[in-house]
C-alpha cells in the first residue's frame, strides 16, 4: 500500500493522527484521483462534522462520476487492513508533506520560467521555493 494510501486510512482510523497531520495535507499531494477525491471528502467531513460517516460525504459530492465513486468507496473499505506504528506514520507524513510541497514548487516555477501562468513573473520563484 502507498503512503498516501496509508495516510488516508489513519486519517479516518486514527483522531489524534488526524487532527496532528490534516492541516499540512494538501489536495494537490495527491496526485491519484482517486485518493485525491477521498482526501477532499475527509477533509471537508472531518471539518464539518468531525465523525466517521465519510460515505455519506462522498455521496453527496456530485462533482465525481460513478467509475471514480466506486474506487473510492474501495479504497475507504481498505482502510481497516492498515495499522502502521504510529511513531512511524507521523515521520512518513512529515516527509510525505515536505516532498509534495517541493514538488509543487519546482512544477509551479518552471510553468512560470516557461511562460506559461500570466499571474506570476520569475519574481515570484523564490517565494514559491
Amino acid at each position: 500500500m502507498s503512503i498516501e494510501r496509508i495516510i488516508l486510512s489513519n486519517l479516518v482510523q486514527k483522531d489524534e493522527y488526524c487532527r496532528k497531520t490534516l492541516p499540512f495535507l494538501k489536495d494537490e499531494y495527491f496526485l491519484n484521483e482517486t485518493e485525491k477525491v477521498v482526501f477532499q471528502a475527509i477533509k471537508s467531513f472531518v471539518e464539518e462534522f468531525n465523525s466517521d460517516a465519510l460515505k455519506i460525504a462522498l455521496d453527496k459530492n456530485k462533482n465525481i462520476n460513478e467509475n471514480i465513486h466506486q474506487e473510492c468507496v474501495t479504497l475507504i473499505d481498505e482502510f481497516s487492513d492498515v495499522e502502521p506504528n504510529d511513531e512511524w506514520l507521523l515521520k512518513e507524513s512529515e516527509a510525505f508533506c515536505k516532498d509534495k510541497a517541493v514538488y509543487n514548487a519546482i512544477m509551479n516555477s518552471i510553468t512560470i520560467i516557461d511562460g506559461k501562468d500570466d499571474k506570476q513573473s520569475e519574481n515570484a520563484i523564490p517565494q514559491i521555493l
